[in-house]
């Protein structure tokens, strides 16, 4: 019984934090420079952690679109 009333409480807390943010992929932000903007903002002031999907595939989509602008096609 007192497992259920601590691990309970923790895991009604891991589904319900998972489900209220959408994780967008390296395309969607390759393909939006807005959304990828906004999201390394948020990743740089600390309202998400650099270990969040949409933090890793937001610098992802970075580094992405500068090997494109720096590639040469000679």
């Amino acid at each position: 019984m007192k497992k259920l009333l601590v691990l309970g409480p923790i895991l009604c807390g891991f589904v319900l934090s998972a489900c209220d943010e959408k994780i967008y992929t390296v395309d969607e932000f390759a393909d939006n420079k807005e959304l990828r903007e906004e999201y390394r903002q948020k990743c740089k002031n600390g309202e998400l952690s650099g270990d969040h999907l949409n933090c890793q595939n937001s610098f992802k989509a970075v580094i992405r679109s500068n090997r494109i602008s720096n590639a040469s096609w000679d």
